[in-house]
């Protein structure tokens, strides 16, 4: 692998990880009933995961 199919690995899996961090946010924001982080949250994971789809990230996952 080159170094720069390495980097976008790299990035690609921190992307990933951000994805799961914003999802546990959430959930915790919705056991809270924290209504505007909840919209803050979806927004960001929104384009969070159509950033992912598009760029095809998902075929980086561990």
């Amino acid at each position: 692998m080159t170094d720069a199919a390495k980097r976008a690995a790299d990035f690609a899996k921190r992307y990933l990880a951000q994805r799961d961090r914003l999802k546990v946010e959430l959930e915790l924001a919705r056991t809270r009933d924290n209504a505007r982080r909840i919209g803050e949250l979806a927004h960001e994971l929104e384009i969070c995961e159509k950033y992912i789809a598009d760029n095809r990230l998902d075929r980086f996952r561990r």
